[in-house]
């Protein structure tokens, strides 16, 4: 019998470059094209597996991965004619798994066309499950399945015997946005204004970035370099288009001096042990520190000493570094949405309880037997006598079921709440029915106090878990017969300096020992990691942004974030944040409504001050009937940029509330800055004109543009605006 072996290591896959692209060319209608670049990319970052024979190193097969850590993404699979039908298909995909779930993924996943019954057949019988199919490419015509399939990794948290956050906290934690953030190189831009040989790919990236599906920024480094080497400032197209790009600071110069030395033994071993690294390999490691320090999901170069650090740059500072040529097959594919979301679903809102009609009920006899709920899903007789459970029914507009949720909002100090979701296989748009449960769990929740929420989940569709994860619910590594068991804190409130000891002293208790800080950190756009010590006394550093989600409902103030008030009139806010609140249907709701992260749209010139990390509050004016000229919500900002209204694909105009007829007639240059922001907060009691004049924000503009305010008085607000703070 035939026996293989797998290369993996740059060293041993690099001579099979060449053949790897001349057996793909042969597949070019299964496979797509890639260019030799593409590939030679992938082995320098080690993102291809070569199946050669034991003995003889013939190739027989490969398979071409990528993604940003912690979603891995298979772009190709390849077994050649001569080697077919030996397994070798399938063992190539459980030596990537293997390889993924030692690195610490959590799930992988490969775009399949329908028509490809072998393929389909060889991922399904490695447990890839159909999550949607989608419309292929306009030359062919075909469609496409997008399989994924969760791996086997060691969770953020584990559930004990008592409902307690108890494991190992130093993972470390991503953000799961899903705009994710990607710091570009100057090779990038040279490969679109140059047109070289990578320009395809670049302008894949950046039609992309301009459609939301991605985040596109550049560092202040590269800047700096174009404007040190331009011969003509005013007339330079390279820095013309970089300034396009949300510009991410530089991290202070001795975080620099300290990443760099760690760095450059490894990056460029050579020059740095003869001391001759030159200004570009220092401009390099700037950039790289700059990427670290910013939190962004990926790095994207064609640097090859820098790819082939990817590995020790992922573990070691939870970066990723990928080539262009990955960045484009991650997002060339990418659908527009459909245009009805979570809409298309209804609503029946059971809310409260009484003693022993759990779940005796009409409604939820009929939900129960057409899910196939199994009773032990219940609620437990202890918190059916509470009188304190909510529930939800969601269905299609013919009424067929596919959603159940119950969760229990106790009183008392630091209560301990439990929740379930069952999620039927046959369910659309689970992320949106998702950020919707979740939601409204967290907020009810946490409506009286700070809570720990036990969530159990029921559903075999992968992208639940990331899905969950982006809503703050991190899984514990528990499986109860119900299902997979996730957990979260609820805050419900600002967290801010005057709460943080009160705050600090609940989260510990319901958590057994999990500490913040004594002091609350200084917590600014350069300083964005919280130390904490897990209630096993190891420590570990947890980003900002991932610190919220996991507190989140929250918003974290500190004397170094300053926020921008803009204005917006009664009929647009009440569409943006749901005023009046939306009844208990989603049937025909502003789709804006119903995302976790939505747009606001304004003037190019305010894109300086709209920088991500800032709090956004919403000035409605009393230019409409019952417009309250006051701030009525706030929210923090998690990206700006400036883009062109015909640029502006459906899923970035569904998160805001004016189409773009609208935006056309609003605007004489053809641009908008699109203000992306989450962590909405509405205000129980709207900070009113004549307070922001005694609070001296207004500069007699009466809020008609956006202004922006000191972080002193973004906390005033934001504390005169919540309640129970």
């Amino acid at each position: 019998m035939q026996q293989f072996k797998f290369l993996h290591k740059r060293s041993e896959i690099f001579d099979y470059v060449t053949t790897v692209q001349k057996e793909a060319d042969k597949e070019k209608k299964s496979l797509g094209f890639l260019s030799l670049k593409a590939y030679q990319s992938a082995a320098y970052s080690e993102k291809i597996i070569v199946a050669v024979t034991n003995p003889g190193k013939e190739y027989a097969g490969h398979i071409f991965y990528g993604g940003v850590f912690p979603h891995a993404r298979v772009f190709q699979t390849l077994v050649n004619n001569k080697f077919r039908r030996m397994g070798l298909a399938s063992a190539l995909i459980e030596k990537l798994i293997s390889h993924l779930e030692k690195q610490s993924f959590s799930s992988i996943s490969a775009k399949v066309a329908t028509d490809l019954k072998t393929a389909n057949k060889l991922y399904g019988g490695q447990g890839f499950k159909i999550i949607r199919t989608i419309a292929g490419g306009k030359t062919t015509g075909r469609k496409l399945h997008i399989r994924a399939r969760e791996l086997n990794t060691p969770s953020l948290f584990n559930w004990g015997t008592a409902p307690h956050i108890v494991s190992d906290l130093s993972l470390p934690i991503k953000p799961l946005s899903r705009s994710p953030q990607y710091l570009i190189d100057l090779n990038v831009i040279f490969d679109v204004v140059r047109k070289r040989a990578n320009k395809t790919a670049a302008n894949i990236l950046f039609k992309a970035g301009f459609q939301n599906i991605i985040r596109i920024a550049v560092s202040e480094e590269l800047i700096a370099e174009l404007e040190r080497t331009s011969k003509n400032k005013s007339d330079d197209p390279f820095l013309e288009m970089a300034k396009t790009f949300w510009c991410l600071s530089k991290p202070p110069a001795s975080k620099i001096k300290e990443i760099s030395a760690i760095l450059a033994p490894i990056i460029f071993p050579d020059r740095h042990r003869d001391r001759i690294l030159s200004t570009q390999d220092k401009s390099d490691l700037v950039h790289i520190a700059t990427a670290i320090e910013n939190g962004v999901a990926g790095f994207v170069t064609s640097e090859k000493k820098i790819l082939e650090a990817s590995d020790y740059l992922r573990s070691e500072f939870q970066i990723d570094v990928i080539s262009v040529h990955e960045l484009q097959e991650l997002v060339k594919d990418v659908p527009e949405p459909e245009r009805a979301h979570i809409s298309q679903y209804t609503t029946r809102d059971l809310k409260t309880h009484l003693p022993n009609s759990f779940p005796h009920t009409q409604e939820l006899t009929k939900a129960f037997k057409n899910l196939s709920i199994p009773a032990q899903a219940l609620p437990s007789r202890d918190n059916i006598r509470s009188l304190n459970i909510r529930s939800i029914i969601i269905s299609t507009r013919d009424n067929k079921e596919v959603a159940f949720a119950w969760w229990t909002v106790l009183t008392g100090p630091t209560p301990i709440n439990e929740a379930y979701i069952h999620i039927s296989g046959e369910a659309a748009q689970v992320e949106n029915l998702i950020d919707s449960i979740c939601e409204r769990i967290s907020h009810e929740c946490s409506n009286r106090d700070v809570s720990l929420v036990k969530l159990v989940v029921a559903s075999n569709i992968p992208n639940t878990q990331p899905a969950l994860e982006n809503n703050g619910f991190k899984p514990t590594g528990a499986i109860e017969p119900t299902g997979k068991v996730y957990q979260k804190i609820c805050i419900g409130n600002v967290l801010h300096k005057g709460n943080w000891q009160k705050v600090r002293q609940k989260i510990s208790h319901l958590t057994e020992g999990l500490l913040l800080p004594k002091e609350m950190p200084s917590i600014s756009p350069k300083n964005r990691l919280i130390e904490i010590i897990g209630n096993n006394g190891q420590e570990f550093a947890i980003d900002f942004n991932d610190f919220e989600l996991l507190l989140s409902p929250t918003l974290i103030v500190s004397p170094d974030i300053s926020g921008v008030i803009v204005p917006i009139v009664k009929s647009y806010a009440d569409d943006l944040f749901g005023f009046p609140p939306i009844q208990p249907t989603f049937l025909d709701a502003p789709e804006a409504v119903l995302k976790k992260e939505r747009v606001y749209f304004c003037t190019p010139a305010a894109q300086r001050i709209l920088r991500p990390g800032r709090i956004i509050f919403f000035y409605e004016s009393g230019s409409q009937k019952n417009g309250k000229s006051a701030i009525i919500a706030a929210g923090r900002i998690t990206q700006s940029n400036v883009v062109r209204i015909d640029d502006m694909g459906e899923n970035l105009l569904q998160r805001g509330v004016i189409d773009r007829k609208m935006l056309l007639r609003a605007s004489q240059s053809g641009k908008k800055t699109v203000v992306f922001f989450n962590r909405i907060l509405a205000f129980d009691n709207p900070v009113s004109f004549k307070r922001l004049n005694e609070l001296d924000c207004d500069d007699g503009a009466k809020f008609v543009t956006a202004k922006q305010i000191s972080a002193q008085k973004t906390q005033q607000i934001l504390l005169e605006g919540t309640s129970n703070v």
